[in-house]
This record gives C-alpha cells, structure tokens and sequence, in this order.
C-alpha cells in the first residue's frame, strides 16, 4: 500500500502518456477520462499549484490534450513550461533539429509502413507500435543521424526512438521548477512509465523526493494512477478562505 503524502509540503511531478492516460497506437489516439481534469485540478488546489505535468509531447500539443486544464505544463520532455498562469519559459536550451536532418528523415523513415514521425520541432520522435519488425533498421538509421547532428541524442520510448536536444530531459525540468515557488521547499513526487522518466525520477530522489513507476507501483495501469491521486487529493481539504486543513 503506497502512502500518502502531505499535501502542504508535496510537490507532484507526473508524466502523461502511459501514466495519467492509457498508450494508443498513435500520439493522436489517445483518450483522456472524463474525470482526469478536475482530478488534476483538485490536485493542484489542495497542494497550491505544486503539480506539474512533464510530458515528451511538444507543450502545443499538451494543451490541446488538456484543455483549460489551469496547471503547470511542461513539454518538449520538460524543454519548455507552461506555468499554471499562462506564463511560459524554456527551462533548457532551445536547440531545434535541423530542417534538412528532419526531411531527411520523414522521407527516409515516414514512409514505412507503420512508422511515424512526430515532429516537435527541439525533438523528433519515430513511433514503430504498429511496425515492431523495423525496430533495428529504425535504431540503425537515428543513431547515424544523431552522431551527424552533434547536438541531439538517441533515446528510447515505449515502441519508438526519440531525437532529443543533449543536456536536457525531463530532470532538467524537475530541477528548474524545484527551485522556483511552488514547488520550492516541497518534497517531490514524479510519477512515469517510460524510459524518458528516469531522469524526472533521479532528480525527484535528488531533492529528498519519491519516484513511483507505473509497472512496478500501479501494476501497470493508469486507471491506477488516477485512482491513487483521487485519494490524495482527498487529503487536503480547502476552506473557503484556500487553506488547507
């Protein structure tokens, strides 16, 4: 049984594909719950805007997942961050792909059966779930790419390989934002799935924090997680006068 945490002194950090929403063949397919965003924003409320969702989509399309969902939002893999009052800023160096290296790659690797390429301009993300058997000619053609471009590197995703800028991760932004207020002073928490959320969950253990993973902590299911944050957020009532008792 997982504990609870202290909402006034928590920070959450929670990855979204995979964790918060079930995996979809493709980025576009996903569904969102119908009681996802008032859990999350129930969530922020108790813990006084320390939630953040760090996410390897492009921020763009976070938002539009989540729609006038009033939390922070951190895309690009924790790059850039929306913060809960609409206030934006990249918390680690903006390196975009090189056009001619991205066409390259869509007219090499876009054409396969079942392979996509997601363009998110600082990163590039090749998705193989519906074509597992290119997986090696994938991985062959990305780590020529990556070692031609320099700033960029090879990382692994649930069924696909991601371009993504040198020095940066989801880490990164976990760190950045622990040293801005709310989240200042507050023990984090990072919840993740993948393999881009390891770093999220070393930063988190850095600063005296938690990492759950959704196989090990939730048997794998994001209907789960849901269900674990719904009571934490119960734990934390707020007045009317927005204080937690």
């Amino acid at each position: 049984m997982l504990a609870r945490f202290d909402p006034a002194s928590t920070a959450w950090f929670l990855d979204v594909d995979g964790t918060l929403v079930d995996l979809a063949p493709t980025p576009d397919g996903v569904t969102v719950p119908a009681t996802l965003p008032s859990l999350l924003e129930r969530l922020s409320t108790v813990t006084s805007g320390a939630l953040a969702l760090v996410s390897g989509r492009a921020l763009a399309d976070l938002e539009a997942l989540l729609p006038g969902v009033g939390v922070t939002m951190a895309g690009d893999h924790g790059a850039v961050v929306r913060f809960a009052d609409g206030g934006k800023r990249w918390l680690s160096r903006r390196r975009p792909l090189p056009r001619p290296l991205v066409r390259e790659i869509q007219n090499d690797l876009g054409q396969l059966p079942g392979v996509l390429v997601e363009d998110k301009q600082t990163c590039l993300t090749v998705h193989y779930r519906q074509a597992p058997g290119s997986r090696d000619r994938l991985r062959r053609v990305l780590e020529a790419m990556a070692a031609r471009c320099g700033t960029h590197e090879l990382t692994t995703a649930h069924m696909a390989f991601e371009l993504r800028p040198r020095g940066g991760g989801k880490g990164v932004a976990v760190a950045r934002l622990m040293q801005t207020p709310p989240f200042r002073d507050r023990r984090p928490v990072f919840i993740g799935d993948d393999v881009t959320d390891e770093d999220g969950i070393r930063a988190a253990l850095l600063f005296g924090g938690v990492g759950l993973r959704v196989a090990q902590d939730f048997a794998g299911e994001p209907a789960a997680v849901r269900r674990w944050l719904a009571a934490q957020a119960e734990a934390g009532i707020v007045t009317t006068e927005g204080q937690i008792v």
